[in-house]
Parts: structure tokens; C-alpha cells; sequence
């Protein structure tokens, strides 16, 4: 075969491969486009689907708000319509009084005439028969009709009398009478307007009605006109379908021609293979001398490329040897020992290994031999090395005295990051270096710092998947907002403006999280809170304790709670968190009087019927047992005013009628919501932990005496329906008792404990001596209630570490809480074996999620994963570097979560 006749069949081979590539192409295009319009069209007729139903609710809502006026309407003519016939009728039996009242003073006149005729009659013949019987003496008879005129004249004046006091009656009766038809014409007048009043108003419900009535009918015919478009559509789409139908068929046609075509190519090229050999041999050899010359500058390429990485690389690791020499030297100081890195320098790259002089900041931060080169392990032979330990001051100051908190800028891209890490902690390093160099070594100096503890070991994935995450806050401590939008003081707020918190700070503003809170909701999200616990100021749902609900307050709730489940965060609400209404504790004392297991109740309904369809965790009171322990049970902010005498009984009462408020909240939630919300009640408590000093019985008795009168006090009447043992033998009479109904309502109320756990008290038999952040405490009481109280659901609602001192923005401790972080881990880690054991646990929350205004200690102590700045009158919210840590260690569980917002002040 000749060149032209090889070109030809190269030609035509080529040209029917891009026949079929181009029309391989076209048919998916075609194909892409046409579902791409399908999908569009099906979505657009969705759209319009949802607007009409949308309209339909609308207008059946407004036609309804219209019958409903109506009948409002219809109902208040009737009774108006009732009333002015009652005083209708009202006047007439008036009139007909009157009436009564004037025929009978006729009768009475006539009465009169008929006993004063006879009398007059007969003085009339008694001075005839006296003259006849005297004679007719002249003198006499002249005496006779002098004494007949004279009583005549007495008996006109008495009728004359009698009728000026019959006419003066008739026209005092005439006036009252023209006085009531007055009255009677007036009333008809007033019912005539209304009547009037009526047929307009009447005539604009018509109106009303008719405009509805249209536009239901409109809404039906545009309903009618929609199904016949959907008709229609149907048929569009059913066209549709068999257009793609014959499309995909002609998509086989076309497929098979292709395939023929593609066999005759191949049958061309076999039979001409013979003749193209040579030529593709030559062309063979032509490439593989250009492959080898590539395969050269390849080469060179690559180790020019390398050399240039390993520079990169090393200066990079001379930069950050300062910072990571200090940070090992604050370390040790905390009796850590640390690891310091090396890296060994290959052979090729001697000559780049960076040595650092002695004048260099890393070498005035530290003792540290900084001229020992820095060495470039190989994988196969990364080793760790231990150092010295090397003593430095307790307080290094890692920044300026001016330190903020900066905004995140892209930093350059990363060559490489050393990897004696593990993946998951280079991966963390990686994108620390991403975010920010700065902060990238604050965060390395946690992860030296806690490399020995094993912090970046734990994981959410170690935990049950019904295992909940959370954090915690309370209305009046962070809330703030304590006299806007309706709310009414509550006892806290008496206390506190009394000044007697311990910085004489007030909850008037708190954290502010009325005003901030969907932005701090959507930190919620961001750091992967699983959920959310906080409590309802009684004072802003119902301000007088009893009564009408205040609208704004149950407004600020909704959508609290609502933001969260937008961001599938678990609310967990809380009734009670110290705080009532000031009005129970003048009207009645509060605790003390059995009043207020009425109104608890009518709160919680309030609150079930509300908010129950969204909250499925219900607490009662948070730490009612806080009002019997001797610092504070008597103290205002409690509500409880104790008198003197010993025994004080006014605690045990209190308590005993929180206890009956809790189990009948729980029966009103068992018997009318739980079934249909499908939630869970409970009540949580403070929950110190009691060891004895010694193994005394003296120092054993007094621990079982401080249990008794902590936890059990209320976990046994709960559980068991009764008083412990050692309280009943101690306050005897004292103590108040349950009933009979009372105990078997007892008997199980509750779904779950919360537990709120601090700190570890050690006993003897005098004292008993709280030690904070004792670490192991935690399954000692869970182990104590798995076995006396038949392992209950428990949950522990706050556990937290606070710091003090830490008010200055510009000081770093501030936010790098290190021993809040190893407080979090050993708590943490510390229930995975009794959750293994058999524990019934089922949820740990952080307290607290922002700083707020603290029972014990007002805004001096700090609990906040979130710093809160109070100075501030906007409350700005900076995140610790345990925020950080939390958020990592929450995203383990699959949730994405961007970190690089926890290092923006907000």
C-alpha cells in the first residue's frame, strides 16, 4: 500500500470516530437537556399546586374569620334585642302600677263618701228629733241651726280636704306616668337605632359574605382549571414519554449503526495492518526516543522541584521551632513531660537544614540547645524522642498585653506537615495551618500539652447513639431583659436589688440572651451541641404568678425554642430554676404554703400545652435540694425565711411542698400529654459526692448522714414514696409526712434524674470539706444510684469548671482554659466505663454554655464555654479554646462543622 491509499484509510478511520464521538455526544447532550426541561416544567407545576392550596387555606381561614363574625353578630342583637324587650316590659308593669295605684285611691275616696253620708245623715235627724222633743222655743231653735250649720260646715271642709288630697294625688301619679312614657318612648327610640345599627351592620356581613362567596368560587373555578391543566399536563407528559421513547429508540438505531460502522473500520484496519507496520514501527521508535529525552528533563524537573519543597519545608520548621520551643517549656512547668520535636536531615539536604543562633527569640524563651539542627525523619524510621525536663516561669505570656482576638484570613497553602501525629491530629494541624499560623500554635500547645492524657482519643463515637451531647443556661442568670416586654420580678430579682450577691450584680441584663438569641443558637449549631437545656422565667410566661399569660413572654419562648429545632437542637426546659414570681412569695410565702402546688401546676399546663408539641424533656425544679443545705436553705434568694430554733423547720416544709408541685406536675403530664407528645419528665438535683475522711464508723455514719440528707432526701420519697430512715429518726416530728394517696402518687414520678455534679466532699465526723474538680467522682455516684434505686434513667445537667480573674479581654487566660478542657476530658472519659457497666446514663451537659451571673460567686466565677463580655453594653460572646475543643470533639460524630468561627469575636 502507497502512502496516499495509507492516508486515506487513516482519514476515513478518524473521520468515522468523530462521527461517533459527536454523535455519542449529542445524544446526551439532548438526553441531559430534555430531562433537565422535564424536571423544570414537573417542578413548576408543583410550585403552582402548593400557591393554589396556600390560597385555599387562606381563603377558607377567611371564611371562616367571616361565620364566626357573623354569628358574633346574630349573638349580640339577640341580647340586645333580650334587653330592650326586659325594659319594655319593665315599663309597662309601671305603667300598670299606676294604674292600680290610682283606681285604688277611687275606691278608697269612694269608700270615704259611703262612711261619711251615713254620718252625716244621721247628725242631721239628731238635731231635728232634739228640736221636737224641746218645744219650739225660739232660743233653742236658733241654738239648734246654729250647731247644724256648724257641722256642716266641718263635714264640706273635710270633703273639700279630701279632694285637694285626690287631686294633688292624681297629678303626682299623671306626672310619674308622663315620666315613664317618656322613659318608654326613649327606649323604643334607642331599640330602633340598634335596630337600624342591626340591618347595616347586617347588610355589610352580606357584603362580606358575598365577596367570600365569589372569591370561592373563583378559587373553585381556578381549581377547576388547574386539574384540566393537570389533565392536560398529563398529556404533555405522557407525549413527553413517548418521545423519549422514540428518541431512546433511535438512540439504539443509532447505536447499532455505529457498531456496524465500528466493525468495518476494524476489518479496514486489519487488512491494511500489514501494510502500516513499517510505518508505525518507525513511528514507534520516533516516540520512544522523544519518551526518553522527557523522561530526562522529567527527571531533572522533579529533583529541582524537590529540593525547592524541601527548602519550603525546613523554613517553615525554622519559623515555627520558637513557638513550639516556648510552648514545650510552659508545658513542663505543669508537670507534663513533653516531646521535643527533631527531625533528621536526609543526606541530600544537608547543606538547607536551618540552625538557629543563639539571638533568635526561640533561644531567649527557653534553655532549650537551639543549635541542634532540626532532623527530616523518613517514615520508615520517625522515631519520638524524649527531652529533659526544663523548669520556666508559671505565667509565660504567649501574647502582647493589647491581645485580640482576630478575624481569619487564608493563610498560604501548606507543603507539608511533620507527621508524628496521628492522622486525625494531622489533619487538625492541616487545617490549622489553613486557617490561621497564629492560632494554628495556640491550639498545638493544647495538643502537647494533653498528648500524654490522651485528649484527641476520645471521641463521640466511644458513646451510645441515644447518648445526648449538650449544654446549659438559666433565664434570670442569662437571660437578662428582667423588666421589658411584660416580665414581673421574681424573687431573684428582690434578692439581687437588695445587693446582697457577692459582686452586688444584678441579672437586669445577664448575658442578654432575650435580645442575642438566634445568634447564639446558631453557635449552638456550629459547635454541634446535640442539645440545648434552659428554663422559663415563671415571670415573663406568667408574671402574677397566677392568671393571665403574657403574651410576649410565651412569644420569646416559641421562637427560642422553635430556633432550635430549626437547627435539630434538643431543647430540654426546666420550670423552675430558683426563680417564681415575687407576687407568691408576698401573697403566700411561696415554698412554705401548699398554695403553691395549685399554681405550679397551672404553670406547668401552661407550659405542656404550649411548647410540649416541640419539647420532649421536661424538667420540674433544678436543684431543689439546694433549700435544705444550712448555706443557703435560709437565705432570701431561696424563698425560704427560716425562724429560729433547732431544728429549723421551714426548709423541710418548703421542700415537702416542692416534692407534692413535682409529682403533680408529672401525674398532669402523665395523664393528659404524655401519651400525645411523647416526651419525659423528671426533676434534677444537686448532687454532691460524700466520702469519709477515714474508715471510722464515726466518719462512715456522718457520710451516710450527709447522703441522707442531700440526695436521698428527695430521690426516696420520689422512688419509694417515704423519707429516709436517718431523717425521719433525726427531725422526728419536724419532718413532714406523706398521706396515704400522697405516697402511692409518689411511687415512680419520674422519667429520669438530672443530675447536677460539681465536686467531692470529704466527711469526718465533725465537718465536712467540699474539694472541687476531684477527678473519679463521677461513676462512685452513679454507681451509689444504680444500686439503691434500681437503675434509673439518670442524665448529668451541669457539670463544669470555673475559672476566675479572667475579666480582661486583652489578657490570653482569658481563652485559653487548658484545665477547663482536662476537666471536660476526665469527666467525659471518666463515664464511658460505667455506661459499660451497665449504667443506665443517657445524656452530659457542659455548664455553661455562656458566662453568666453565677449563684455562688455573681460574674467573678466564670463557667462559659463562651466568654461573655460584660463590660460591654452589646455582651459580645468570644469563644475559650475549650469551645474549641467541645466542637472537635462533637464532630467526631459525622456533623461538618467550620471552626474557623470560634476564633471571630462576634
Amino acid at each position: 500500500m502507497n502512502f496516499s491509499e495509507r492516508g486515506k484509510c487513516k482519514k476515513a478511520f478518524n473521520t468515522l470516530l468523530f462521527m461517533y464521538k459527536d454523535l455519542q455526544q449529542v445524544i446526551n447532550e439532548d438526553r441531559k437537556l430534555f430531562k433537565e426541561r422535564f424536571q423544570l416544567q414537573q417542578d413548576q407545576w408543583v410550585a403552582d399546586v402548593h400557591d393554589l392550596e396556600d390560597e385555599v387555606s387562606i381563603l377558607k381561614s377567611k371564611v371562616i374569620e367571616a361565620e364566626l363574625d357573623r354569628n358574633l353578630a346574630y349573638r349580640k342583637m339577640d341580647l340586645m334585642l333580650s334587653m330592650k324587650q326586659r325594659d319594655s316590659c319593665l315599663l309597662k308593669l309601671k305603667l300598670e302600677y299606676a294604674e292600680s295605684d290610682v283606681g285604688g285611691f277611687r275606691e278608697y275616696i269612694d269608700y270615704l263618701t259611703r262612711k261619711l253620708s251615713p254620718l252625716i245623715e244621721k247628725s242631721g235627724s239628731e238635731c231635728s228629733n232634739r228640736n221636737k222633743r224641746k218645744g219650739g222655743r225660739k232660743s233653742i231653735y236658733m241654738g239648734t241651726a246654729m250647731e247644724e250649720e256648724r257641722c256642716s260646715k266641718v263635714l264640706e271642709s273635710e270633703l273639700e280636704k279630701l279632694k285637694r288630697d285626690y287631686e294633688a294625688f292624681l297629678s303626682r301619679k299623671d306626672s310619674e306616668v308622663s315620666g315613664m312614657l317618656i322613659d318608654r318612648n326613649f327606649a323604643w327610640s334607642q331599640f330602633e337605632k340598634m335596630g337600624r345599627d342591626y340591618t347595616s351592620s347586617q347588610q355589610s356581613h352580606r357584603v362580606e359574605l358575598e365577596q367570600a362567596n365569589e372569591k370561592i368560587e373563583k378559587l373553585l373555578t381556578g381549581m377547576g382549571q388547574l386539574e384540566s391543566s393537570n389533565s392536560e399536563k398529563d398529556e404533555i407528559i405522557v407525549k413527553l414519554k413517548a418521545e423519549l421513547a422514540k428518541f431512546e429508540a433511535d438512540t439504539d438505531v443509532s447505536k447499532r449503526e455505529i457498531s456496524r460502522l465500528t466493525k468495518e473500520v476494524a476489518m479496514l484496519r486489519n487488512s491494511k495492518v500489514a501494510s502500516l507496520t513499517p510505518g508505525l514501527n518507525s513511528c514507534t521508535t520516533r516516540s520512544q526516543t522523544r519518551g526518553t529525552e522527557t523522561q530526562k528533563l522529567s527527571k531533572s524537573e522533579i529533583s529541582r522541584l524537590s529540593k525547592e519543597v524541601a527548602m519550603s519545608r525546613n523554613s517553615k520548621a525554622a519559623s515555627c521551632t520558637p513557638v513550639l520551643t516556648s510552648c514545650t517549656t510552659r508545658s513542663q512547668t505543669r508537670g507534663m513531660e513533653t516531646q521535643k520535636v527533631s527531625m533528621r536531615r536526609s543526606k541530600n539536604s544537608h547543606s538547607r537544614s536551618p540552625v538557629l543562633n543563639k539571638g533568635s527569640p526561640g533561644s531567649q524563651a527557653s534553655d532549650i540547645n537551639v543549635n541542634k539542627k532540626l532532623e527530616v525523619t523518613e517514615p520508615s524510621t520517625r522515631k519520638r524522642k524524649q527531652n529533659e525536663k526544663i523548669s520556666v516561669t508559671d505565667n509565660p505570656k504567649l501574647f502582647t498585653s493589647t491581645f485580640k482576638v482576630p478575624k481569619l484570613k487564608d493563610a498560604s497553602p501548606v507543603k507539608e506537615v511533620p507527621r508524628l501525629l496521628h492522622p486525625q491530629q494531622r489533619e487538625m494541624v492541616m487545617r490549622g495551618l489553613r486557617m490561621s499560623s497564629y492560632y494554628f500554635f495556640l491550639f498545638f500547645l493544647l495538643l502537647l500539652q494533653h498528648r500524654s492524657a490522651g485528649v484527641f482519643a476520645l471521641s463521640r463515637l466511644d458513646f451510645p447513639s441515644d447518648f445526648v451531647f449538650g449544654a446549659g443556661v438559666s433565664a434570670y442568670q442569662h437571660e437578662g431583659a428582667a423588666a421589658e416586654d411584660g416580665r414581673k420580678p421574681s424573687i431573684w430579682d428582690t434578692f439581687v436589688h437588695q445587693g446582697k450577691t457577692f459582686d452586688k450584680g444584678t441579672g437586669d441584663i445577664a448575658a442578654d440572651q432575650y435580645h442575642k438569641y438566634k445568634e447564639d443558637v446558631k453557635r449552638m449549631h456550629e459547635m454541634g451541641l446535640e442539645a440545648y437545656r434552659f428554663s422559663i422565667s415563671w415571670s415573663r410566661l406568667i408574671p402574677d404568678g397566677h392568671g393571665a399569660v403574657n403574651p410576649k413572654g410565651l412569644n420569646y419562648y416559641n421562637n427560642l425554642i422553635n430556633e432550635l429545632v430549626s437547627y435539630g437542637i434538643e431543647p430540654h426546659v426546666t420550670l423552675s430554676h430558683f426563680d417564681y414570681p415575687q407576687a407568691l412569695q408576698d401573697e403566700y410565702k411561696g415554698f412554705e404554703s401548699r398554695k403553691f402546688i395549685e399554681d405550679f401546676t397551672a404553670y406547668a399546663d401552661v407550659c405542656f400545652t404550649e411548647f410540649g408539641d416541640r419539647v420532649k424533656t421536661w424538667i420540674t425544679f433544678n436543684e431543689p435540694n439546694i433549700v435544705g443545705y444550712g448555706f443557703t436553705g435560709c437565705s432570701s434568694p431561696f424563698g425560704v425565711n427560716c425562724s429560729v430554733g433547732v431544728p429549723i423547720p421551714e426548709p423541710y416544709k418548703a421542700s415537702h411542698n416542692i416534692i407534692l408541685s413535682h409529682v403533680a406536675a408529672v401525674h398532669l403530664y402523665r395523664t393528659k400529654y404524655q401519651e400525645k407528645q411523647k416526651g419525659q419528665i423528671g426533676i434534677t438535683l444537686l448532687t454532691f459526692w460524700f466520702e469519709p475522711v477515714t474508715n471510722s464508723v464515726l466518719d462512715i455514719a456522718a457520710t451516710d448522714k450527709e447522703i441522707a440528707f442531700s440526695i436521698d432526701w428527695f430521690m426516696e420519697p420520689i422512688v419509694y414514696g417515704r423519707y429516709p430512715a436517718i431523717m425521719r429518726q433525726r427531725l422526728g416530728s419536724t419532718l413532714p409526712h406523706f398521706t396515704e394517696k400522697e405516697t402511692n402518687m409518689l411511687k415512680g414520678s419520674f422519667d429520669f434524674f438530672g443530675l447536677n455534679h460539681y465536686m467531692i466532699v470529704k466527711v469526718d465526723q465533725h465537718t465536712a470539706t467540699p474539694s472541687e474538680h476531684e477527678d473519679g467522682s463521677i461513676p462512685k455516684l452513679l454507681g451509689y444510684i444504680k444500686e439503691k434505686y434500681n437503675n434509673p434513667t439518670v442524665l448529668i445537667h451541669e457539670s463544669g469548671y470555673s475559672t476566675e480573674g479572667d475579666d480582661d479581654p486583652s489578657n490570653p487566660a482569658s481563652y485559653i482554659d487548658t484545665k477547663r478542657i482536662e476537666f471536660l476530658h476526665k469527666s467525659i472519659q471518666s463515664m464511658l466505663p460505667t455506661i459499660r457497666n451497665g449504667t443506665n446514663l443517657k445524656g452530659y451537659f457542659v455548664w455553661s454554655f455562656l458566662d453568666g451571673l453565677e449563684v455562688f460567686g455573681g460574674y467573678d466565677k466564670h463557667f462559659g464555654l463562651y466568654r461573655v463580655d460584660f463590660s460591654d453594653r452589646n455582651r459580645r460572646r468570644y469563644p475559650r479554646l475549650s469551645s474549641y475543643w467541645y466542637t472537635n470533639f462533637l464532630a467526631k460524630n459525622g456533623r461538618k462543622t467550620d471552626t474557623s468561627i470560634l476564633f471571630a469575636a462576634s
